[in-house]
Formats: C-alpha cells, structure tokens, sequence
C-alpha cells in the first residue's frame, strides 16, 4: 500500500476547518447561525488503481494518518458487513459493532465509508480496486473548530470523486452528520458541515435551520462583510483544553432543549418542530412586551427566562428556562450580526459577540474558567493596546465559539495590533499560561473556501 499510482485518478481533497461567529446551540434548534471557514484545513490525497470493479468485497481501503503509524485498512468485504448489519438490526447507530473503534479517528473512517457505499444505487458502479487515502491536517483537534466536520465531509467527497458520482453539498454534508450521530455518538446538529461544504472565501454562511427542522432543505445565504470590517482581522484562540462532545454534557443540553420544545408546545396547544419557532409567535411575544412594559430597553433575554421560569415552565427544571432563553435570545442576535456585518455597525456587531458569550456562559453554560478567564484577558490587553496606540475600538467582541467545554475564542481584532496580541499570548505573558500551565495559540481565521478537489500532477 501507498506506492505512487501515477494515473488520472490521483487527486487531492482540501477540507476546512470551520469557526462559527455566532449562533451557537441553535442549529439542531432550528435556528440560525453566521459560521465561515478558515484557512486551516485537512488535506486528502487519493491514490486510486487504474482497475476498477463493482464486486465490492475485492476492494481495499488504506487510510494513512500522520496521527498514527499504522494505516487502517478497510476491505470491500468489511463495509458490506456493515451495510447488512444495519439492515438486519435496523442500527440507529453502531456503537454495539463498533465496540473499542467509538471514540477512536478510525470510527469516523468506517462511518464515512458506511454512508458513501450505502447512498441508493452506488452498490452498481465500478470502484477502483484499491484506494490509497493519505491524510494530513493543519487542524488542532478539540479546539471546537470541527475538524471531525473537515474530516467527515472531505472524505465522502472524495470517495465520491472516486467512484464517479456527484453528489449535492446540502445532501453530502447531510450524510457527514449522519457519520457522527452512527459511528461516534455525538448527536451535533448540521451547521459545521454545511459550513465546510458551501463558504466561499471572504464570505460568511448565514443558515436558516427553521426549514430544516420542517423535513426542508436550510435556507442558506453567503454573505460579504461591509468594508469597515476591512480594519480587522478575525482571530481565533485556541486554549488547549480539550474537549469531546461525545463525551461532554452536550446531549444532556440537546435533552433538555427537545424536553422544553415539547412542554411549551404542551402549553400553547402547538406542534411546532423546534424551538426557534417560538421567536415569533405572538402568544410568547405579547407576555414578553407586557414584562418590559412596552417597548422598554436592554436586552429581552431576563425577560424571556423570567416568564419560562415563573409561568411556562415554572413544573420543570429551572434548566430548561435557561436553556430556552439562550436559544430564543441567540437567534435575535444573529439577526442582529448579520445585520452589523452588512451595514458596519462595529458597536451593535460587538454587542452581540459579548451577549453571546454571557448567554452560552449563565444560560446554557457550556463555558468553563479557563475559556472565561482567556476571553477577559483577551478584552483587557486589546483594550490597554488600543489605548496606547490611539485605537478607539481595537476589539469587536469576544465569545467562546464551538460546543463548548474547552476549545476556542474568537474575536475580531483591530488590524495594527494583532501581531501584538499574537505575540502576548505565544511568547508567554499571559497569565492564562502563568496558571494553567497551557500555552495558547493563535489561529488567523479568514474566511476561506469550502471544500476543493484539484488533480495530482
């Protein structure tokens, strides 16, 4: 395996990371979120035979990472097993089948492999008769910039690219979820995937996720940013504590969504389909204009909590209340971003970022200390900097971005100080490091392109 098959069928697949601006929590909510890619990525290069077949218990998979020494070899056989294993058993997911693999980089490999071969039709169409996959990353895992998204969704498209099909990006990243909730056991929601599929560079993904939770197709805008945007430079910090959803209490947070949806659809006599449909809904909206006693002022999210808490859901978990406040409240502030990011409203734009962080903080809780003491530190150097440097607004914001429980930061830095800031906080002056015995790094996040494939020469 991995000798140089010089032929036409040699390619490369370019898979990116992802960072979400804001809106978190809210795409299996049914709501909306602003991510875009980033120039960190996951490199494929397919080494494909020259022969092909359709006989697919011939086939040979190898899978080289610079992760770890031993490739994984997959036969034709092994993924067969697993499409009749499913069919019999009716899996939900494969965590039974899988026994050691769930968890492990070679899970995301065979639930990849499951989902391309599985698609209707794929079984009649020749393969080639070894595939040598050799994978290499830019990505840090665990810093909540979905590199298992990069992964998922580069792989498939290069199997796909191998056998000859095309699929769409909606449906490919549709399956590159699917490989997550099966094969690791981490019921995230689409938006990674999406994002990695569709964005385009200098743009970000605004997705709709109202139509989705419907049985529809998300509705999906790419947006450019207003040219006052031009003065800074999107930067992410990784805090090197590491997380894994899998294994975090981020079911426990879907749990409690889903639970609040059915008892709020319990109370108003509704069937609605998510959560993000109660931003609207004129029952919920006319309670919320009585507490402010009219139009009021400041943020409606102490509104909103104190209503579910005392009224709505005033049986259940006060939980649940935080939850849906975070939900309801994240989706006004993504309105609200985009709406900055179109019209160079840096002060609205910041407010939501510090709005998000607070929510995802005391509402749905999915930070942790070493996240919250970072982000304050970040605030406090762009501040003393700006200041020194005559700056007015050095810094746009700053939020935790991804799943929570570790992971990254991200904020929008005036384009004079980020060298700065990035030496600060690499060089070892920060008394994040000083504590936590953690050095951080810095990731510059442009928004890039989506997934690529370009030929081996």
């Amino acid at each position: 395996m991995f000798e140089s098959m010089i032929s036409k069928e040699n390619f490369v697949v370019t898979s990116p990371g992802r960072i979400n601006l804001i809106g978190e929590h809210t795409d299996y909510n049914g709501g909306i979120v602003l991510p875009f890619a980033i120039p960190n990525h996951i490199s494929m290069s397919f080494y494909c035979s020259r022969e092909r077949t359709s006989h697919f218990e011939s086939i040979t998979l190898a899978v080289k990472t610079k992760f770890d020494p031993n490739p994984f070899i997959v036969s034709g056989g092994e993924i067969i097993d697993l499409i009749k294993f499913s069919q019999e058993n009716n899996m939900i997911n494969f965590e039974e089948k899988l026994g050691n693999l769930i968890g492990d980089w070679r899970s995301y490999i065979l639930g990849c492999l499951f989902e391309h071969f599985n698609m209707p039709g794929i079984l009649q169409k020749d393969f080639p008769i070894k595939v040598d996959i050799n994978i290499t990353t830019t990505l840090p895992s665990g810093a909540g910039i979905s590199s298992s998204a990069a992964l998922c969704c580069g792989l498939l498209w290069g199997l796909s690219h191998a056998h000859g099909t095309h699929q769409d990006r909606v449906g490919m990243a549709i399956h590159a979820m699917n490989v997550e909730h099966k094969f690791t056991n981490t019921k995230c929601g689409l938006m990674d995937q999406l994002a990695v599929s569709l964005a385009e560079k200098g743009k970000f993904v605004e997705i709709d996720f109202r139509p989705f939770a419907a049985g529809g197709i998300p509705r999906i805008n790419l947006i450019e940013q207003n040219e006052i945007f031009q003065n800074y430079s999107l930067v992410a910090i990784d805090t090197k504590v590491k997380h894994k959803l899998s294994k975090s209490p981020y079911g426990e947070r879907r749990q409690s969504c889903e639970d609040a949806l059915n008892h709020l659809n319990d109370y108003f006599g509704e069937n609605f389909k998510s959560l993000s449909e109660f931003n609207e809904y004129p029952p919920l909206m006319d309670m919320v204009y009585k507490k402010r006693g009219g139009e009021g002022a400041g943020d409606a999210q102490e509104y909103i909590f104190d209503i579910l808490q005392n009224d709505l859901l005033k049986d259940f978990d006060v939980s649940l209340s935080k939850r849906t406040a975070h939900v309801l409240c994240e989706n006004v502030r993504v309105s609200l971003a985009t709406t900055a990011l179109k019209g160079g409203n840096k002060v609205l734009m910041a407010k939501q970022i510090n709005r998000s962080h607070a929510s995802l903080r005391d509402f749905f809780e999915v930070s942790c200390v070493e996240l919250d003491e970072i982000r304050e530190e970040t605030l406090e150097v762009l501040e003393t900097l700006g200041h020194e440097r005559n700056i007015i607004h050095p810094v746009l914001g700053s939020r935790m971005t991804g799943g929570g429980f570790g992971g990254s930061t991200i904020q929008w830095v005036h384009n004079d100080l980020v060298v700065d800031f990035q030496n600060y906080f690499e060089k070892g002056n920060s008394n994040y490091e000083k504590k936590y015995k953690l050095q951080p790094k810095i990731i510059l996040a442009s928004p890039s392109n989506g997934i690529t494939i370009s030929e081996i020469g």
